[in-house]
């Protein structure tokens, strides 16, 4: 690593909020989730200017880098260089450090500055904020020292690293298709024991789901009251619904996680419990709490009756039937705009009308011993593959780290 560093500010400085010229027609418009974490943006995301020019919103230009400054995005990596921008220039969210690049410095190898360990890890040690929203520090921005070698050093780095990383890219969107692979075996296990295999023709109603003939369908209300006693001790574990793992411990989430900061209207929940995201329940988040705990007021808890476990039900939710028929039924705006937030969700009286197919105990229990056996499998396989997936994606950072301190001997940048 080389000494003969720049600070930032000297060489990209950061953009004035101000536009630099009256905004009209439609401009890109970049909400975070249009940002992702591996350089990659929305470029298709538009909105007309007399809409957004008014909001409060960043303002930045074609060649620009823009780069999360809020906690977690920020240390997940959310950024990219704007290369492709309707209007030349655009408006987003308020949350972003924009950089504007000078003749001195090449915007792929500011990019690629901005992506590194190094500056994820410095930036990191600056967020600031006690409560709600933190965030990493302007003064930061300005003043993290880089090493500055001529631009034609500086593009060939980025040459260098625009193949590796597109390499590694395409390795691990390998990686991630084989996860899809692997949940879609599981979702069609589940479904085929569960419902029966698919029969052409077979249609259903509102609030059913096709199941093969002769099972009895029961409306879910029959089998699982909803539970809302509240509390806000905070002695209890705090618990959240994973999408692969089920009803877990926040603690086991790991640092991407968000901690709730008040533990107000926050609902009590039993071992052998039902229960549902309310707002992300077309990605099935559910499941069968294991044990006693707290969950989010955005969280429905049920209790079976004798006729059907938790467990079958979690089952026959996140069959992709029954999370179409849930996802049907949501209701809300999902969209944010200029601070006013109407998050989707599932009510419980809703998710009390679905129809679920009723069996004998002795039939959920061998049929769980077998959703178990083959889910189990199919968990360690996935862990297998995201862990290789993981080990990528630590390679490719490591590399842009490397290559923009200078740790590298790269030919084509000499």
């Amino acid at each position: 690593m080389t000494d003969d560093r720049i600070r930032l500010r000297f060489v990209a400085p950061l953009r004035s909020r101000t536009p630099s010229r009256t905004l009209k027609g439609n401009i890109a418009f970049l909400p975070m989730d249009a940002i992702g974490e591996d350089g990659q943006y929305d470029y298709e995301s538009v909105r007309p200017a007399v809409d957004v020019a008014d909001g409060g919103y960043t303002y930045f230009e074609q060649g620009d880098v823009v780069r999360a400054r809020v906690t977690p995005c920020f240390e997940n990596g959310k950024g990219a260089l704007l290369s492709r921008l309707v209007g030349g220039c655009g408006l987003g969210t308020t949350e972003l450090f924009v950089f504007r690049p000078s003749r001195h410095i090449d915007p792929r190898f500011l990019y690629y500055v901005t992506a590194s360990v190094e500056f994820t890890g410095h930036g990191a040690a600056t967020i600031y904020g006690a409560h709600g929203v933190r965030r990493v520090d302007d003064q930061f921005a300005r003043d993290f020292r880089i090493w500055l070698p001529s631009l034609q050093t500086q593009r060939g780095i980025a040459d260098y690293l625009d193949r590796e990383t597109t390499r590694i890219d395409a390795l691990i969107a390998v990686k991630q298709r084989i996860v899809e692979l692997l949940g879609e075996k599981r979702s069609e296990l589940a479904t085929n024991l569960l419902l029966g295999p698919p029969v052409a023709g077979r249609s259903a109603g509102p609030g059913q789901v096709a199941v093969r003939p002769g099972l009895t369908l029961v409306p879910f209300r029959w089998l699982f009251r909803e539970i809302d006693v509240r509390s806000a001790t905070g002695s209890e574990t705090l618990l959240s619904v994973s999408q692969t793992r089920g009803v877990i411990p926040q603690s086991e989430l790991g640092d991407r996680h968000q901690h709730a900061e008040s533990l107000v209207g926050y609902k009590v929940c039993m071992a052998g419990d039902l229960v549902v995201n309310r707002m992300w329940v077309y990605y099935g988040a559910l499941g069968s709490a294991s044990q006693s705990g707290l969950v989010s007021p955005d969280y429905a808890v049920f209790r079976p009756t004798a006729a059907m476990s938790s467990d079958f039900a979690a089952y026959v939710l996140r069959t992709p039937a029954y999370v179409g028929e849930m996802t049907r039924l949501v209701k809300g705006i999902g969209a944010a705009f200029q601070g006013a937030v109407r998050k989707p969700r599932l009510h419980p009286s809703e998710l009390g009308l679905i129809e679920m197919p009723v069996v004998p105990v002795s039939e959920q229990k061998a049929v769980l011993r077998i959703l178990n056996q083959q889910s189990e499998a199919i968990s360690r396989r996935v862990s297998l593959v995201e862990r290789s997936r993981t080990l990528l994606e630590e390679r490719r950072r490591a590399l842009i780290t490397a290559a923009v301190t200078g740790q590298l001997d790269i030919p084509e940048a000499a």
